[in-house]
């Protein structure tokens, strides 16, 4: 497992398989003449609701959110 989720919702009974990823951030990318490491960190929330199974190597991306209702 590999969480690197800043602002991360977990709420109860969510199984998460080897090998899962949950990212909370990315780079803007802005402005496109400099190496995409020095923009701007863009921090996104991450809720993985109750029940959830999140499954072996999945990757979750900043700003998502996963399970009932989502």
């Amino acid at each position: 497992m590999y969480f690197d989720a800043r602002h991360l919702v977990i709420e109860d009974d969510v199984g998460v398989g080897p090998g899962a990823r949950v990212l909370g951030s990315m780079h803007t990318g802005v402005p496109g003449n400099v190496p995409i490491i020095q923009t701007d960190l863009e921090i996104k929330r991450v809720v993985i609701k109750a029940g959830a199974d999140i499954g072996m190597n999945a990757t979750i991306l900043p700003g998502v959110t996963v399970g009932a209702g989502a």
